[in-house]
């Protein structure tokens, strides 16, 4: 007689066998039955699909190495996720322009899902009238170029304060990253909630306790089925504590603002003007025209999302812009040379000085290449489509490496060499047009708060050029000693903070901005 293997043994080859049956029939129909042809994809494992093959701390650097050997458009199975990854120009621009109607959404996730306000995001929500509404009310009124443009006097207030505390570690090692951070959250607070907000802190305390527990809801997203995992009592209780501290917030900025229009109506018998993003927002909420779409959840959602946006963009841009001077003295000598030449002995550097500094511009440019802000851009398929000759399928998620974009060879030559050189004569932007550099992604559901990011960096990292030469702390002294790596996640900001040396070059004037 034959002698069977264990019944365990018996059991793992079946599961092992219909689970790659399974995933064959899947790869090769759709709901239909009708036949796909995927794009190419590693060997997956059961359950798990790639998910093995996503082990590290840095997923854009794991895609672009996978991208290397499967192409440039590839498919993962991340758990019970249908992943496209893109990691070309030519497959981005068929994405973003090519069928941009076809991805013209977000995914969504669970975390931010958990404590959005619902049916109120302006990131996350579906491509639809709601949508389009919203936006179009960012662009012309809360982040039009006139606009960002008000918030100038703002913006140089607080470089002129960062440059203040910095005077004060003259000679002295301190930390630069902490003293940026402090600039960028006091600027936003200030356009979106005004000159006097008093909750500002607790809102820098939501943004951390809110960075802490979305890392458990990664699972979630990778498994959706599996709805116990977000809801298991100490989870759900700890995002329902969370939703309510950031509405209690939100409603006390909302309430100090009408507070503030009815004093100034009794006064002057009308209403102000709309100064911070507040006031234009309740402002619109009084109009006709848009009472029923601005509620007070999509008032209350859009200055969070504003926030969380506004202020970790351009940290991450100014601080890696610090960095990757520091380790080539050549790019810092031609910098400082161009801002001290321009301004000539000036006190303080003002935003209409920044708009002639092309080497600057040129060096914010390449940071956005090596470092860009979102790493990797989600999109969502909202119907079947064919792109490169393969099949997506309504629902898949798709993935755009932007980061490994701007390190192509084919168009960056010697693409892991910081040079802004490349981009004084080159007509090459970051709006969204050409497809082989699109830090802040492209199409209908590009960032629309561009103006305002690129305003929040130019200005500070001038001030910082012109004012000091800078030294390595921490007992480094040669450039290269600078560590360089990055957070893990999708947002690729430096691990360690900038730990830095001062010494004042062009003294700055102790008059009162």
């Amino acid at each position: 007689m034959v002698q069977l293997p264990p019944p365990h043994v018996l059991f793992t080859f079946l599961i092992i066998f219909l689970s790659i049956a399974l995933r064959k029939w899947k790869k090769i129909h759709n709901n239909n039955g009708t036949v796909l042809e995927l794009p190419p994809s590693p060997k997956r494992l059961p359950f798990i699909g790639n998910l093995h093959q996503m082990r590290g701390s840095h997923p854009h650097h794991t895609l672009s190495n996978l991208a290397k050997r499967h192409g440039p458009i590839m498919s993962l199975q991340l758990g019970e996720i249908l992943a496209i990854v893109i990691s070309s120009p030519e497959a981005a621009k068929e994405i973003l322009k090519t069928h941009e109607l076809a991805f013209a959404q977000r995914p969504k996730f669970a975390h931010l899902d958990a404590v959005m306000y619902k049916n109120c995001s302006l990131i996350f929500s579906p491509y639809g009238e709601y949508w389009r509404q919203i936006r179009k009310i960012c662009v012309l009124e809360l982040l039009s170029m006139k606009k960002v443009a008000s918030f100038r006097y703002i913006r140089e207030q607080e470089a002129w304060n960062m440059i203040k505390a910095i005077g004060d570690f003259e000679g002295k090692t301190f930390n630069l990253s902490k003293l940026v951070s402090s600039l960028l959250m006091n600027l936003t607070a200030r356009a979106a909630f005004g000159e006097r907000c008093k909750h500002r802190d607790d809102f820098v305390s939501f943004i951390e306790e809110l960075a802490q527990l979305s890392e458990w809801f990664k699972l979630c997203d990778l498994f959706p089925s599996m709805k116990f995992l977000r809801n298991t009592s100490r989870v759900k209780t700890a995002w329902e504590r969370l939703h309510g501290k950031i509405n209690d917030i939100l409603n006390h900025i909302i309430e100090d603002h009408k507070a503030k229009h009815e004093i100034a109506i009794s006064h002057e018998n009308k209403a102000p003007m709309g100064e911070d993003l507040v006031d234009v927002l309740l402002n619109l909420h009084k109009t006709k025209e848009f009472h029923f779409l601005i509620t007070m959840d999509v008032i209350k959602n859009v200055i969070m999302e504003m926030f969380l946006a506004g202020t970790d963009t351009s940290f991450t841009v100014i601080e890696w812009a610090m960095s990757e001077i520091l380790r080539n003295p050549r790019v810092m000598q031609k910098a400082q040379l161009e801002v001290r030449s321009h301004l000539n002995g000036k006190c303080w550097v003002e935003e209409s000085d920044v708009q002639s500094l092309m080497y600057l511009k040129a060096i914010i440019k390449e940071t956005l290449r090596l470092h860009p802000p979102g790493a990797l851009v989600p999109r969502e398929a909202r119907e079947n489509c064919k792109v490169m000759g393969y099949d997506i399928p309504s629902n898949a998620k798709i993935i755009i490496n932007t980061w490994g974009i701007g390190r192509d060879p084919n168009y960056w030559p010697s693409p892991e060499e910081f040079r802004p050189e490349r981009f004084v004569e080159s007509s090459v932007d970051f709006r969204g047009n050409s497809f082989e550099y699109i830090p802040f992604g492209g199409g209908r559901r590009m960032c629309p708060g561009i103006n305002f990011g690129i305003a929040s960096i130019e200005l500070p990292l001038a001030q910082l050029l012109y004012h000091f030469d800078w030294e390595l702390g921490d007992g480094k002294r040669l450039p290269h000693e600078l560590d360089m790596e990055e957070t893990s996640g999708l947002t690729a900001q430096r691990k360690n903070p900038l730990v830095l040396t001062a010494k004042t070059h062009i003294k700055f004037s102790n008059k009162e901005m």
